[in-house]
């Protein structure tokens, strides 16, 4: 009777163990929580691009490292092309800004690159408008604004005694008005810029969304004269990121972002890390790169890395 409870509790241990082991080899989808997932390891490649570095490059010089040509790939969507005009197009589009009301006849739609990725494709199809004093972009299918320009020469370098605190809060009324009470909470602020030049005199107000902690490319920017007027707003990615941490965890992003930073630590400086998306609608990671040549020069490049 003893040896039989014996052989019964070795079988049962035996079962447990098996079952533990199991369940830790199984690979389990964490994406949303933040967590990694079991996953082989991330292939990375790392694309360069020496237009993008917004530094003085010197000819001929090559960072040592094995890279691919960001030629190859589309990271922007600032060009576009023009598609056909949709039935239910507005022919004239009527804004408020800060009090002021713009009346704009329709000009064209048109497309970026994006478009041709089936879950962002809705990102990347515009209507435009244009009169002689202002053009404006909207999303096509939910005319959110995504661009607005007042190109009135006299209202852009008319003076005034405006505050940045009292700009601040022009800007967070429009950012409300234009895209609702949550888009406080999705996009941070970030600062406020001065300009002060014969074509341009007021603050220009940045907002940022961040995924898991981590800038992205998807800002809005309120550009306010000095008596308050809105000159500008750009807001070209808006939303392109509301998915994210839903589809990426946070390993995933630190990880790449380790990996770019590692792989050009002996030489050089990696600064302004941000999550962004080819036309392909995969997450990369943008980053700048510099260092001191031995012209003297300083030498810089933009880089991307994958995220998955």
């Amino acid at each position: 009777m003893k040896m039989k409870k014996t052989i019964i509790l070795i079988c049962a241990i035996l079962t447990m163990s098996v079952l533990v082991s199991c369940a830790s080899n199984t690979q389990t989808n964490n994406k949303g929580d933040g967590n990694l997932s079991n996953k082989a390891p991330v292939q990375y490649s790392i694309y360069y691009d020496p237009s993008a570095g917004g530094l003085e490059s010197s000819e001929g010089e090559s960072t040592g490292i094995t890279l691919k040509n960001a030629e190859s790939k589309i990271f922007s969507f600032a060009s576009k092309n023009e598609v056909s005009k949709p039935s239910d197009v507005e022919e004239v589009k009527t804004i408020e800004l800060n009090g002021k009301l713009y009346s704009l006849p329709y000009r064209q739609t048109y497309e970026t690159a994006i478009s041709g990725a089936s879950d962002f494709a809705k990102y990347g199809k515009f209507n435009g408008y244009k009169s002689d004093t202002a053009r404006i972009d909207t999303r096509l299918g939910t005319g959110e604004l995504l661009f607005f320009a007042n190109v009135d020469i006299n209202d852009r370098t008319v003076s005034g005694n405006l505050t940045a605190d009292e700009v601040r809060t022009i800007a967070d009324a429009t950012l409300v008005s234009l895209y609702g009470e949550l888009a406080q909470q999705e996009y941070e602020y970030e600062s406020t810029l001065h300009t002060d030049t014969q074509q341009k005199v007021g603050y220009s107000v940045v907002y940022r969304k961040y995924v898991w902690g981590v800038r992205t490319n998807d800002s809005i920017q309120i550009s306010v004269n000095m008596k308050g007027d809105i000159m500008a707003i750009n807001a070209k990615s808006l939303g392109m990121f509301s998915l994210a941490e839903s589809q990426i965890t946070k390993e995933e992003i630190d990880n790449a972002i380790a990996a770019l930073h590692e792989t050009f630590s002996d030489e050089w400086t990696v600064y302004d890390e941000k999550l962004i998306l080819d036309a392909e609608g995969d997450y990369y990671v943008s980053a700048g790169i510099y260092r001191k040549a031995e012209s003297g020069m300083t030498e810089a490049f933009g880089v991307y890395i994958n995220v998955q």
